[in-house]
Parts: structure tokens; sequence; C-alpha cells
């Protein structure tokens, strides 16, 4: 696999590799862009917090 064919860096893939179960997994797409995509975590999260309340959190 070429690198210009990968979206996610190699710390990405092996932070997804390593996880064993998800009920939830939620991707924000951003690039170079830590103000916007900080303000779309944080409604994100509040959003997962207000329908999702009775799922564990890890």
């Amino acid at each position: 696999m070429n690198k210009k064919d990968v979206a996610l860096s190699l710390d990405a893939h092996v932070y997804l590799h390593d996880i064993e179960a998800a009920d939830i997994l939620v991707g924000i797409p951003s690039f170079n862009n830590v103000l916007t995509a900080s303000y779309v975590l944080t409604q994100v999260t509040k959003g997962l917090d207000a329908y999702f309340h009775f799922m564990e959190k890890y």
C-alpha cells in the first residue's frame, strides 16, 4: 500500500488495532485545523453524553 493511499497515520493504525471492542467509534477528520476540530469534538462529546449516558466510558 502506497503512503498516498493511506488516510490514517501509522500511530492511528496502531491505536485502532489495539482497540479490542467498541460499541461506538467516532472519527473526526481534520487536516491542520485544530480550532475547528476542537469545537466539533466538544459538540460530539456533548451529544454522546446526552444520548448515550448509560454506556460505560473508557
